[in-house]
């Protein structure tokens, strides 16, 4: 369905996010949108680099950080679509270390009290992040304690990924696959499984079956050393107002690092990464070709939490942040009920999000798309990406 939008309400969006730099908020952003295949808003301001005063501009490279997942899980589904893949045996049919995985038999997360594996993990579960699996700041225990010594999937660890995910599977589950959702390394997991299955590594496949056809030709686990000046220095927000550059994965300079991390290891650009969110909102197509199908996007857009509930209700213990009104999908935060978010936005709406604050929407019902990209790493980001999809769905007039 097409819908209008207002021009004078649509200057809110820039307006807004140009607000917040001004104010010292957010160092610098990058924002395009979309509707069909029409820019209608493109758009930056701020700063990449505070200390040396260089500007956002258009082919501003950022790191995408989680925005990578929906990536590495079309990745995935690409295989599923052409049946090399099935995501509902278990997951040691592919990966053989996860046949014995046990599981912590109590919330408490103690490596040393566990149970067996009930439900086998699957690459379903690793899709919806109802694996079991958790990220080392997921809640302190043994097991997150584990990740952090062991370096579990960090880009800049001596590991590569076959080694971390094989080290990982010695580990205990947080839960019982199937049983909870939590936001974890799942996807990481799932960057393995793409390789294992095509039998190429994870860049290699992403490159070839992604980014080329959609020409993102900036996206990548490394930037080349000539584009060095063009990343944007990664800040944290500092308490009292005011951000300090944040060292964290990398940069990884030419080639990349020793893990390919499919769960946060990218780097790409606005324009790069909306080329990737319009193959999504076209349901798949790319010119004349389908780079996945139409069918297996609405399915991977739908959520698939048992029952139909949201992750408020299915969140496993932990998790902070308000999750009412969303399900999730194969790699997709879908929403379900916009009252109960409390957003002005859409059902069906899907999206996600990235350490750096970076976001993306798709409206398939409008028509709309945005991306947003900013490098920092702030307690206010969600707020931000709330605000985008309020922003938009207020500029609709009919």
């Amino acid at each position: 369905m097409s819908v209008r939008l207002d021009p004078a309400r649509l200057r809110r969006v820039p307006e807004t996010f140009s607000r917040a730099v001004g104010e010292g908020l957010l160092p610098g952003y990058a924002l395009r949108i979309n509707q069909g295949t029409e820019v209608v808003l493109d758009t930056q301001d701020g700063l990449r680099d505070l200390e040396r005063s260089l500007p956002v501009e258009r082919d501003t490279v950022f790191r995408a950080f989680s925005m990578t997942k929906p990536i590495t899980s079309v990745a995935a589904l690409m295989l599923y679509e052409r049946g090399d893949l099935d995501i509902r045996v278990p997951l040691a049919t592919y990966l053989p270390e996860f046949a014995h995985t046990p599981v912590c038999r109590t919330a408490a997360g103690d490596p040393a009290d566990v149970v067996p594996m009930t439900n086998p993990l699957s690459a379903w579960h690793l899709l919806t992040h109802t694996s079991g699996l958790g990220y080392e700041w997921s809640g302190q225990n043994g097991v997150t304690e584990a990740y952090h010594r062991h370096r579990i999937c960090d880009p800049d660890g001596p590991e590569d990924l076959a080694t971390s995910v094989r080290r990982l599977a010695g580990l205990p589950l947080l839960f019982q696959p199937g049983s909870a959702w939590n936001y974890s390394m799942s996807v990481d997991v799932l960057g393995r499984l793409v390789e294992v299955v095509s039998g190429r590594p994870l860049d290699e496949f992403l490159a070839a079956e992604i980014f080329g056809p959609l020409g993102m030709t900036d996206t990548g686990f490394a930037v080349r050393s000539a584009d060095l000046g063009r990343l944007a220095t990664f800040y944290e927000a500092v308490p009292g107002g005011g951000h300090r550059p944040m060292s964290i994965f990398g940069p990884a300079v030419d080639a990349p690092p020793n893990l390919l991390a499919g769960g946060g290891g990218l780097y790409t650009t606005i324009e790069d990464y909306q080329a990737f969110v319009l193959m999504l909102a076209a349901g798949g197509r790319v010119g004349d070709r389908w780079l996945i199908g139409p069918e297996t996007l609405r399915f991977a857009t739908t959520n698939h939490l048992p029952g139909g509930v949201d992750l408020a209700a299915f969140a496993h213990r932990g998790l902070e942040d308000d999750l009412s009104g969303l399900g999730f999908g194969l790699g997709f935060a879908v929403v379900t009920d916009p009252p109960a978010r409390r957003i002005q936005t859409r059902r069906g709406v899907h999206f996600w999000n990235g350490l750096g604050g970076g976001t993306f929407f798709i409206d398939r019902e409008s028509g709309l798309s945005a991306t947003y990209l900013m490098s920092v790493r702030s307690a206010t980001n969600f707020v931000w990406e709330a605000k985008l999809q309020q922003l938009v769905h207020q500029a609709i007039v009919d």
